[in-house]
C-alpha cells in the first residue's frame, strides 16, 4: 500500500454519513481533529462523543457502539506513547508540540508502527503457546494427569499454528485465506509430535 493510498484511507473517515467500523490506528486523524476543533482539552469521554458525532456511529448497536469505544480509547493509549497527545492534571487531553505538528506523513508513520507491534505481538503469542505445546507434550509429568497434558499440547499447537500462519499472512499482504493451509500444518505438527512420542 502506498503513502496516498494510506492517506486516502484515513482521511476518508471524516464526517461520513455511513458508519464505518475501523481499525484503532485508523482513528489516529480522527481523535487529532477533535482535539484540534475543540482548542481546549478533552477528557476520554468527550473525544468518543466527537468521534461518534463525526462518524455517525450513534447508528450503531449498542454492542458495536461499545466496540468502537474500545478502539478510540486504544487510539488515545497509543497517541499519548507516541507523544502527540498528553494528559494534564485534570485527566484531559491536549496536543503536545509534535502533535501539533504533525502532518499526513506522520500519520501514516505512526500507523504503520502500529500494525508492526500488533505483528510481532501477535507472532510472539503464536510463539509462546507452540513453544509451550512442545513442552506438554514431551513432558506430560508436568501435569497431574499426563493424558489431560497432551490432549492440552495438542490443542495449544492448533492454536499456535493457526494464530502463526494468521500473523505471517498479514506480512504476505495476501487477499487469499490461508485457513486450510494452516490446517493443514497443524496436523502435520500433531502427527510428528504423536510419531516422535512413539518412537
Amino acid at each position: 500500500m502506498t503513502n496516498d493510498e494510506d492517506k486516502n484511507k484515513i482521511t476518508s473517515v471524516e464526517h461520513t454519513s455511513t458508519p464505518v467500523i475501523l481499525n484503532y490506528y485508523d482513528l489516529y486523524q480522527v481523535v487529532l481533529e477533535s482535539l484540534k476543533k475543540s482548542e481546549q482539552p478533552l477528557s476520554t469521554t468527550n473525544i468518543i462523543e466527537k468521534v461518534f458525532n463525526d462518524l455517525n456511529i450513534a447508528t450503531l448497536n449498542k454492542r458495536e457502539q461499545n466496540k468502537f469505544k474500545n478502539k478510540v480509547k486504544k487510539a488515545v493509549r497509543h497517541l499519548k506513547k507516541s507523544n502527540v497527545i498528553a494528559e494534564n492534571f485534570k485527566k484531559e487531553w491536549v496536543m503536545t508540540e509534535k502533535g501539533l505538528n504533525i502532518n499526513d506523513d506522520d500519520i501514516v508513520d505512526l500507523k504503520r508502527n502500529a500494525i508492526k507491534d500488533e505483528l510481532y505481538t501477535g507472532i510472539s503469542i503464536a510463539v509462546s503457546l507452540l513453544l509451550t505445546s512442545i513442552f506438554l507434550f514431551f513432558n506430560p509429568q508436568y501435569l497431574v494427569h499426563e493424558i489431560a497434558a497432551r490432549i492440552l499440547a495438542l490443542v495449544l499447537a492448533v492454536f499456535g499454528v493457526f494464530g502463526l500462519g494468521f500473523e505471517l499472512n498479514k506480512i504476505r499482504e495476501s487477499e487469499r485465506s490461508l485457513g486450510f493451509d494452516n490446517l493443514g500444518l497443524g496436523v502435520g505438527i500433531i502427527v510428528f509430535l504423536i510419531n516422535s512420542h512413539n518412537n
